[in-house]
């Protein structure tokens, strides 16, 4: 190799690497918003079913 590609190889490498920590990023990003929204739907979800039980059980 010379000095020319081994330089052009190691930009490609590091935008390869920055484009997988993007990636990364965002899938854990994507992860924690839609485990948030599972959670919130989830607790949501009991409090509606408590609050009708409470209602009806009056």
């Amino acid at each position: 190799m010379t000095i020319t590609e081994n330089s052009l190889f190691d930009f490609e490498v590091s935008h390869l690497v920055e484009g997988g920590i993007a990636l990364f990023a965002l899938g854990v990003t994507l992860g924690t918003l839609i485990g948030a929204g599972m959670t919130s739907a989830v607790v949501i979800g009991s409090v509606a079913a408590l609050a009708t039980y409470l209602v009806r059980h009056k």
